[in-house]
């Protein structure tokens, strides 16, 4: 099986545009669909060889940069397997606790969505600067997560410390990737 077919089988799911037919059957709709994502998650643990090492589910994008072309290989091992699944299995999880409670219920899915997207590629990349630029997108949605559906007055103040100190740390990240690419 390859594994573009699942990614693409996965999209097809997740990008349905659900803004149309109201709010309560959005998050049934979302939530089924984030269920089935958390269960082909899953498939990937049943089909995994735990006597192979090394990438296993690996799929290639060329990205051509003018005259180079650059490779990024995507795939699972060992290690990343259990942070896909565990992401999966968080978004189901986060969606189901804010079933009731959440306003903007159809940008919080989409936030969430969207986190889930650059998680899966952020564990499952094999480039150090891929991974870099997940680590950083990843900011974004949750620094508007807890901008607009923190719990407090003083979340303005949390969403910029977050973003300030992951700044910071992602300073610190871009400088031990130079050290190790040199």
């Amino acid at each position: 099986m390859k594994i573009s077919y699942f990614f693409c089988i996965i999209l097809i799911l997740s990008v349905v545009n659900l803004w149309s037919i109201g709010t309560r059957w959005f998050k049934d709709v979302f939530l089924m669909v984030n269920i089935l994502v958390f269960l082909s998650t899953l498939l990937f643990w049943v089909l995994y060889n735990k006597l192979t090492v090394g990438l296993q589910f690996v799929s290639s994008v060329t990205i051509p940069l003018g005259s180079i072309d650059w490779v990024v290989n995507f795939g699972l091992n060992g290690f990343s397997m259990f942070f896909v699944i565990l992401t999966s299995f968080l978004i189901c999880i986060c969606i189901f606790i804010s079933y009731e409670k959440t306003y903007k219920c159809e940008e919080f899915n989409f936030l969430l969505w969207i986190l889930q997207l650059i998680l899966f590629v952020f564990f499952m990349t094999d480039d150090l600067i891929v991974f870099f630029m997940c680590f950083e997108m990843c900011l974004v949605p949750i620094f508007l997560i807890i901008l607009t559906w923190g719990s407090s007055v003083r979340r303005v103040l949390a969403s910029y410390y977050f973003f300030i100190y992951t700044g910071i740390g992602a300073i610190l990240m871009i400088l031990g990737i130079c050290l190790i690419i040199m």
